[in-house]
């Protein structure tokens, strides 16, 4: 009859169903309070199976952070049938042997454990201290350890892992050991602030792009231009004007981009990772000095060529001035061309744009600035150089990007 019952539970078990089981004992009526260590037999009474459904966007969450190279185990003080139905329905593949218990943790040496958790799925009937070594031995290997629960004896993990996340409805003991709360109990909710800090983490990187390519080519222009004793090519308030003027609006509506599509599809940063990442410097100090080496190889050209000073020094204004604006359209994305950008759905940086552009090139029309500024009247020619200038930049920086964020990164995945 045991072996029936124990049958009957595991069927139940295996179809998702949480179950509890239910028996009795006779005591003196006098007693008052009993401990679990004084019933020493036990008749059984019968058992119930509760389902807990998975909410029905649980699944297409699982998918999504699974190719956002993210890893799910699922820890639980369940029947190992019923954590092994939960995983089933959420779409995790896995073996048999992928699915272990809190007994497989105990006793096994911390070499041992790393081996268990770097191929582990589910782990089932754990205790507290056994969550925590699962944690630790993942940190152990390198991963960054999310770790979400609601209840007491989840304190200890919660506490030990990289992000501790409490659901709402759990218990406040849960709540002060963890980092965040996740006020809806939903793990979509987890899967969605993912995107968002990876977007956030982006924003900031193609803003310092933006800077960095604009302030470096000034840096180097005026170094050479001292090295090679020539005329500076801009005056000190002309570069004022371009990096408070003409680079102080484009720059900031970067950060309301929403994201790359493929921002979810895309494996986690390395650990330590900073905005500088190899690519960025690599387009900020090989395409950027070539580009600068290009201009100011243009800009001695002009000077053998007996072009004044004045009308020189207008024309990197106008290169550097309104290259930089426009060329916030190529930091819309590191990983899309230009061509393949949705260039209208953030329409600050339209805004931002026009508006630098009316201050910019306004800046040359109106008389008194054109004065205080001290520009020079250009010539068409002239204009055809500076328009040339522009295209050439925009094009060796998305040409850059294609090869730094494109084809070096795919290379890496073949």
């Amino acid at each position: 009859k045991k072996k029936f019952i124990l049958e009957k539970v595991q069927a139940e078990a295996s179809s998702g169903l949480r179950t509890l089981g239910f028996a009795y004992a006779l005591v003196d009526s006098s007693v008052q309070k009993i401990s679990a260590k004084e019933i020493k037999k036990l008749t059984y009474l019968g058992f119930v199976g509760m389902r807990d459904p998975l909410r029905k966007e649980s699944k297409a969450t699982y998918l999504l952070t699974q190719q956002a190279g993210i890893r799910t185990i699922i820890i639980t003080g369940d029947h190992k049938a019923t954590a092994a139905s939960i995983a089933s329905q959420m779409g995790m593949q896995f073996t048999p042997d992928q699915i272990f218990e809190g007994a497989d943790v105990v006793g096994v040496t911390d070499d041992e454990l790393d081996v268990i958790t770097s191929r582990a799925v589910v782990f089932a009937r754990v205790q507290p201290d056994q969550k925590m070594r699962i944690v630790t031995s993942l940190k152990r290997q390198g991963e960054v350890v999310a770790m979400i629960g609601d209840g007491v004896n989840d304190a200890p993990a919660l506490k030990a892992s990289d992000i501790g996340v409490s659901v709402g409805s759990g218990t406040d003991v849960a709540k002060e050991a963890s980092d965040m709360v996740l006020l809806d109990d939903n793990y979509k909710t987890i899967a969605l602030a993912i995107k968002q800090g990876r977007i956030l983490f982006d924003n900031i990187k193609k803003t310092t792009l933006y800077l960095l390519v604009s302030s470096f080519t000034e840096v180097v222009l005026v170094v050479l231009a001292i090295v090679s004793g020539l005329p500076l090519p801009l005056t000190a308030l002309q570069i004022l004007y371009i990096n408070i003027v003409t680079d102080g609006f484009p720059h900031l509506t970067l950060g309301f981009e929403a994201g790359d599509e493929n921002v979810m599809s895309r494996k986690p940063k390395k650990i330590g990772e900073g905005i500088l990442s190899k690519e960025v410097k690599s387009l900020v100090f090989g395409i950027g000095l070539f580009l600068d080496a290009v201009l100011f190889i243009v800009y001695m050209y002009l000077y053998r060529q007996g072009y004044a000073v004045s009308q020189m020094q207008t024309m990197m204004f106008m290169i550097l001035g309104v290259g930089s604006i426009l060329y916030v359209f190529s930091c819309k994305s590191l990983t899309h061309s230009l061509l393949s950008t949705k260039l209208f759905d953030n329409m600050y940086i339209w805004y931002a744009v026009c508006l630098a552009l009316v201050l910019h090139i306004g800046a040359y029309f109106t008389p008194v600035m054109h004065d205080a500024l001290g520009l020079a009247w250009l010539s068409a020619t002239d204009w055809m150089i500076v328009v040339f200038a522009i295209i050439t930049k925009i094009t060796c920086i998305e040409i850059g990007k294609y090869y730094f964020f494109t084809y070096r990164q795919r290379l890496k995945t073949t």
